[in-house]
């Protein structure tokens, strides 16, 4: 079965690949460009933690930086059989770190409070924030600011001031100094889509988050933003609602933070689940959910696409095709023009132990 997965998932990407290069064929028969270069490869793979639940990989986990060491923190995965098998997912509440001078993964003695996931991750100067989230039961108004003290890890939950909410499955960005934080759910029991936007200015944190008009749109989770300038985007996601059907979006929105009012975008933008990055007037799309398809041992496995968005144009450049997978439901760490795709989940149910960098280079 293994095999023939393996063999489903290649001729996928092969197929993919030919569409891609089809699509971007000009009318005198050249191929068109991407009009930038990633170079692409893995480091240490949470596999080398050995026997520990951790190495199948994570999704739903928080990640970021603190001095010259990158953090992957609690997280959810199906440890002992997949969805299809019968398996459970199970969430943690351990802190990964991994040195980029060892190439080395250990798990440190410190611990989040309790189980946690799904929530949002921002970087911050000397450390970075886990915002919400959820565990089996209930979601989070948790926000946790993690940093270094005396060569050790502090896990601080009094810093900042709770969401007005819990909430998980949120999008979140930082633009200048303030969090922008957008739809999400609200219960673990009732697991509807929102409508929510929040944000908080670090310069002010005491004056807790301000709720800012929503976006002209369905409510939404998993989906996917990015802050440039001024300007806030929020694309795709999904929206849904205890057992009615689950709608599927390919909108784009742009906020324009000094007069809070939205804008829809034209065109589509199916990257669901994904993540994004800020270049210059780029956005840089990392994969992404593009199709609703049932959790089964025969899903092919979500896109490979690497979408770039011109906001200035507001069209996209010629897409890229990662060599490897590109998971959803994670968070990225980003350091100058690298980031770092911290696991995550490659198909419904299997998550990757791998972690995948690349290095944005213009043409």
């Amino acid at each position: 079965m293994k095999r023939n997965l393996h063999t489903r998932v290649l001729t996928v990407a092969m197929i993919t690949q030919m569409i891609v290069s089809t699509s971007l064929c000009a009318g005198n028969g050249k191929i068109a460009k991407s009009t930038m270069i990633i170079d692409w490869k893995t480091i240490q793979s949470l596999k080398s933690l050995g026997q520990s639940p951790h190495s199948r990989g994570l999704a739903g986990a928080f990640s970021g930086r603190i001095g010259k060491d990158l953090y992957i923190i609690g997280g959810a995965n199906f440890d002992k059989a997949y969805p299809w098998e019968g398996g459970k997912k199970r969430w943690y509440k351990e802190i990964l770190r991994y040195g980029l001078s060892s190439d080395r993964w250990n798990c440190c003695e410190e611990t989040l409070p309790g189980e946690l996931a799904y929530g949002a991750s921002i970087q911050l100067r000397d450390g970075f924030l886990c915002i919400g989230g959820c565990n089996k039961t209930a979601c989070s108004d948790l926000v946790f600011y993690l940093t270094m003290d005396n060569d050790r890890i502090v896990v601080d939950s009094t810093r900042f001031p709770r969401l007005p909410v819990k909430l998980a499955n949120m999008a979140a960005t930082k633009i200048k100094n303030c969090i922008y934080i957008l739809g999400g759910q609200t219960s673990m029991t009732d697991d509807a889509s929102t409508n929510l936007f929040y944000c908080l200015d670090l310069n002010n944190p005491k004056a807790g988050w301000q709720q800012l008009p929503s976006w002209p749109g369905p409510s939404r989770g998993y989906a996917v933003c990015a802050g440039q300038g001024r300007s806030l985007y929020l694309f795709s996601g999904r929206s849904y609602s205890g057992n009615q059907p689950t709608t599927m979006h390919e909108d784009g929105y742009v906020f324009d933070t000094q007069k809070q009012t939205w804008r829809r975008l034209k065109g589509h933008f199916p990257v669901m689940a994904g993540t994004a990055i800020a270049q210059g007037e780029k956005l840089v799309f990392l994969g992404g959910v593009e199709q609703l398809l049932p959790t089964t041992p025969n899903h092919p496995g979500f896109s490979r696409l690497v979408r770039v968005y011109d906001t200035r144009k507001e069209a996209f450049d010629p897409p890229i095709l990662s060599p490897y997978p590109l998971a959803v439901t994670t968070n990225i760490v980003v350091i100058g023009n690298t980031f770092y795709i911290m696991s995550g989940e490659i198909q419904p149910g299997i998550r990757t132990p791998e972690i995948i960098t690349g290095t944005l280079k213009r043409k």
